[in-house]
């Protein structure tokens, strides 16, 4: 395979998981809203357990929040380093017949 058939197939493997996220993002809210229609007497402690929760990761992210920070900025890092081209490394040439 070429470098142009790889681009490509990146993009549909990428486009592919998009959809899928999506239409899977979709399905959530769908069941969540008839879950939420359908046991709307439960509606009041599902919102208080939400909330709470959300406080808490809240709470748990305004506290680490500088580790966090850094653990992305080294992910983000490592990543560059992975993908940098190597030093004395010949570069990869494509021949082309005629």
């Amino acid at each position: 395979m070429n470098g142009a058939k790889i681009l490509r197939e990146r993009v549909a493997w990428t486009a592919t998981v998009s959809v899928l996220a999506t239409s899977l993002a979709w399905l959530g809210v769908m069941t969540l809203a008839l879950m939420l229609t359908a046991n709307a007497g439960r509606f009041s402690a599902v919102v208080v357990v939400l909330r709470a929760v959300l406080r808490a990761a809240l709470a748990l992210l305004a506290g680490f929040w500088p580790v966090v920070l850094a653990a992305l900025l080294a992910a983000g890092l490592l990543l560059l380093v992975a993908r940098a081209p190597r030093a004395g490394a010949p570069l990869a040439r494509e021949v082309r017949r005629v």
